[in-house]
């Protein structure tokens, strides 16, 4: 597998953008964080059809043990500065996928003003739009398919997640302006 670099990517973008529209283009970078626990059990649900049919598992190696290899581009502070020195510091928008639910609408009028858009659109466009949304239990997430259940990430499962990012969130939490109490709660 031909595997590129996911720091290289907000660099090639631009130039994408900028080959085919101009280098005058307006461009907007909109980037969701989520706290990596919650985002890479999505992700290993959402993708566990490559386990099932390919021997291939994203989250545990061979002894059941969490492998976070693979997931670096989850170091956001590393991720954000790679955005903001491409596009630059004020242009680059960060929000917390945390706040989608727990602030919708705050969330929806804040990219309404980004985007330059009606409230009321912006609104009704993420409200009816839940593609990902896995059924859940009390004991876990069932797939796509609705046939198997994943069991949720024991407490020392995640605890290894966050101590794997703990110092790139803690730079997270200096550098940004990104409410800190979300971060402190759930990505620490």
């Amino acid at each position: 597998i031909n595997i590129k670099d996911p720091f290289l990517f907000p660099n090639d973008l631009k130039m994408q953008i900028c080959s085919y529209y101009g280098e005058d283009v307006e461009i907007i970078p909109l980037i969701i964080i989520r706290n990596q626990v919650d985002l890479i059990f999505s992700q290993y649900v959402e993708e566990y059809n490559l386990k099932k049919y390919k021997n291939f598992d994203l989250l545990f190696n061979e002894k059941k043990e969490i492998n976070i290899e693979g997931f670096e581009i989850y170091n956001f502070s590393k991720y954000i500065a790679t955005l903001e020195s491409v596009f630059g510091k004020k242009d680059v928008n960060i929000f917390l996928f945390e706040d989608f639910i727990y602030n919708f609408e705050t969330c929806c009028e804040r990219l309404a003003k980004i985007m330059k858009l009606e409230f009321s659109l912006v609104k009704s466009l993420l409200s009816s739009s839940h593609v990902n949304k896995k059924k859940k239990t009390d004991k876990g997430y069932f797939t796509k398919d609705g046939k198997t259940l994943i069991p949720f990430l024991s407490d020392r499962q995640k605890k290894e997640i966050r101590m794997f990012y703990r110092e790139d969130n803690n730079k997270l939490m200096r550098q940004s302006n990104i409410n800190s109490e979300y971060i402190k709660k759930n990505y620490l």
